[in-house]
């Protein structure tokens, strides 16, 4: 099977016995599952998944089904299935920072656009009217600004002070 690294399988028999284990199987095989997990998965439904600390001491995503005998209501056996949780996020992760390097770079594009738009089309055309009108208080009335400053209410200032 193509499984992610550190996947593990254990099948447990209904006393709670693990009978195969795929990672490190010589110390338990043979031996009681714990009791308390045991007692949960036991009473709970036929299938379920929780996040906990492996035996390993990783944090793993780890989900169980129990299997019927066909006519039996109590299952004779469980199979539990656990994977890293780093290692099932890992793809995720990786997507997550991929997406956060595209959109920083479009909001940079963006915020050095709309610096350029603003200082090209309201900082240089202030200036122009700054110099225009001191240019004017020197004395100069020959100097046109309004041929400068096209479109808007920036053209109407302009011929204003011309």
């Amino acid at each position: 099977m193509k499984l992610p690294p550190k996947t593990s399988f254990v099948l447990i028999d209904h006393r709670g016995i693990i009978l195969s284990r795929a990672i490190n199987p010589e110390p338990y095989i043979g031996t009681y599952y714990e009791a308390e997990k045991f007692r949960k998965m036991k009473e709970g439904p036929d299938t379920g998944t929780s996040v906990r600390r492996g035996i390993a001491g990783d944090m793993r995503t780890i989900s169980y089904r129990k299997i019927h005998l066909e006519g039996e209501q109590t299952p004779y056996l469980y199979v539990l299935a656990g994977i890293p949780v780093e290692v099932a996020t890992h793809e995720a992760n990786r997507e997550l920072l991929y997406n956060m390097l595209l959109l920083s770079s479009c909001l940079a594009l963006a915020c050095a656009g709309a610096i350029l738009i603003a200082k090209r089309s309201i900082a240089d055309r202030i200036m122009l009217l700054e110099d225009a009108s001191q240019r004017l208080a020197d004395g100069d009335l020959q100097f046109r600004v309004s041929s400068l400053v096209a479109g808007g209410s920036w053209e109407v200032l302009a011929r204003r002070l011309t």
